[in-house]
């Protein structure tokens, strides 16, 4: 948890402190230089003088890019950004000590960042993944796999065999797709960013694959049992309805917290020509809502009623919450241990760093609770950690 929660901070910073030189110049440089020298403080540990010539690097190149952003050659302009944020490095690794250099090195560069236009480009990280893979294995398939059985006696034994067989294909294509995006990742953390032509060609591939989709014959054989059993279909997915939309409720809650609540920054919204959902006719709505819930029912369709639940092996903590949150000094850490066995509980300030180790015992399966002081601490952002015998760790965040 600790190494998850260094390495977002060391991303964060360099993302606000290298890349925002590629952002449209508005807003004040020297208020720039100052947030983005605090950030680069907070991740790297930096010493105060290291941090006023560090201050003086971002201002410069700050006020640099500002006055570029009102050349009209914008092809210009990014071959010219590119290259001062490449002296902007190296600039700032002068001034760096040699552990501070390769943290630095390990941040991810420009190009890295996660979504695009269109996308609301949040970071998430191992542990949240590992919880929603969790709450899918844990919640929601046990639920629509005891629906899809229900589904198997109104299927005939020709369309069983068939949807077998489509399974197969479907997860093929999965497998293909997510060995594409493998790639694609594995070029990124190389540094390697796609040329314009490259970029082009990529979109134009996506173009011509999404409308070739249209037609595809395994698409369309598969809509056509969908709509064949629909009527069966709707009921059974409605039936759990309300009780899906909780679990989603609360992993959303849960997921929004993991990134920082409300104040949570977004990412740049797209600035292509595709509309948003607000700009749609009433025709484009229904007929989105139409196909995501053929989407959906296809998924159903296709799941395996044979299939056994796989339960996450995560971790063997659950329940996790502390409270009064925002503490006023002492708050109680409550969870439920699954088995038993030894759990730490730790405290780590907002930059994953180690505060202290509040317990360290064996405890018997079931509900525990404890007491956390704060009272030394000073207002910010802390996050109580518990791990379980495997080392496995559950986190939550605490206002002070």
């Amino acid at each position: 948890m600790k190494k998850i929660l260094q390495i977002s901070i060391l991303m964060l910073a360099l993302l606000v402190s290298v890349s925002i030189f590629a952002q449209r110049g508005k807003g004040d440089p020297e208020a720039r230089a100052t947030k983005m020298t605090e950030r680069l403080t907070e991740a790297l540990s930096l010493s105060d003088e290291q941090a006023k010539e560090i201050k003086a690097i971002h201002l410069k190149y700050g006020e640099r890019m500002k006055a570029m952003h009102e050349q009209e050659d914008r092809d210009g302009m990014r071959a010219a950004m590119k290259q001062m944020r490449s002296d902007a490095e190296q600039e700032i690794k002068a001034i760096l000590t040699e552990e501070q250099a390769a943290k630095f090195d390990e941040m991810p560069k420009r190009g890295h960042r996660k979504g695009g236009k269109g996308h609301k480009g949040h970071k998430v990280s191992k542990e949240q993944h590992a919880a929603m893979k969790q709450i899918k294995d844990e919640k929601v398939m046990p639920i629509l796999l005891e629906q899809r059985a229900k589904l198997e006696s109104k299927i005939s034994a020709t369309d069983k065999q068939r949807i077998a067989e489509l399974r197969i294909e479907v997860d093929a294509k999965k497998e293909a797709k997510k060995a594409e995006m493998k790639a694609r990742r594995a070029d990124r953390e190389k540094g390697e960013r796609p040329s314009e032509e490259e970029i082009a060609e990529r979109k134009a591939a996506h173009k011509a694959k999404r409308e070739a989709m249209k037609n595809d014959p395994l698409r369309l054989e598969v809509k056509a049992l969908v709509e064949k059993y629909q009527s069966d279909i709707e009921p059974l997915l409605a039936e759990v309805e309300p009780e899906l939309k909780a679990i989603k409720e609360e992993a959303k809650a849960n997921f929004k917290e993991g990134r920082g609540g409300e104040g949570a920054k977004k990412g740049r919204k797209g600035k292509g020509k595709r509309k948003g959902k607000n700009e749609w006719s009433e025709e484009e709505k229904a007929e989105y809502k139409a196909n995501k819930a053929l989407r959906h029912q296809a998924r159903f369709l296709l799941l395996d009623p044979n299939a056994s639940v796989q339960v996450s092996e995560s971790n063997l903590i659950s329940d996790i919450k502390v409270y009064p949150n925002p503490s006023l000094g002492e708050s109680q850490l409550e969870y439920t241990l699954k088995s038993a066995g030894e759990v730490t509980i730790e405290l780590h300030d907002k930059s994953g760093n180690l505060l202290k180790v509040v317990d360290n015992l064996q405890q018997t399966a079931g509900k525990h609770k404890t007491t956390i002081n704060f009272s030394q601490y000073t207002t910010g952002i802390y996050y109580v950690v518990v791990k379980d015998a495997n080392g496995k760790a559950i986190s939550t965040k605490v206002i002070r």
